[in-house]
């Protein structure tokens, strides 16, 4: 969008800026309920139950959420950064109690408490 073409609101009417206002409240509340339905949409997915196929060939019946979940924990236990950050986002359990910080090559994992940090712990060695 170019600047020039833009006109702040001191240079318009009440009347101009009030209709910009409804017009913006009017796109504010489509866009909320496209994210609304996206989100029933995604919650009713991940509860539908699919056919999955193990290492060894076997099917295993599970949601879709379990699905997502399991390999979720496979790549947090092979030391993915995002993967680990968003289970901790997931879980609620370590929620700003974790930090990481450095690159994917060299993780510094900063823990406020002792409890986390074995739960954390836990996490990550018991996915081995």
């Amino acid at each position: 969008m170019n600047d020039k073409n833009l006109i702040p609101t001191t240079e318009l009417t009440e009347t101009e800026r009030r209709e910009l206002a409804r017009k913006g409240g009017i796109a504010s509340g489509e866009a909320r309920r496209r994210r609304k339905q996206l989100r029933d949409d995604l919650l009713a997915m991940l509860d539908e139950e699919v056919e999955f196929k193990t290492k060894d060939g076997q099917s295993v019946k599970a949601t879709v959420q379990a699905g997502v979940a399991r390999k979720l924990i496979k790549q947090a236990s092979e030391g993915n950064l995002k993967a680990i950050e968003l289970m901790a986002k997931l879980t609620g359990e370590l929620e700003n109690r974790v930090k990481l910080e450095g690159t994917v090559e060299q993780v510094q994992v900063v823990v406020q408490d002792s409890a986390t940090a074995e739960a954390l712990h836990k996490i990550l060695n018991d996915n081995e």
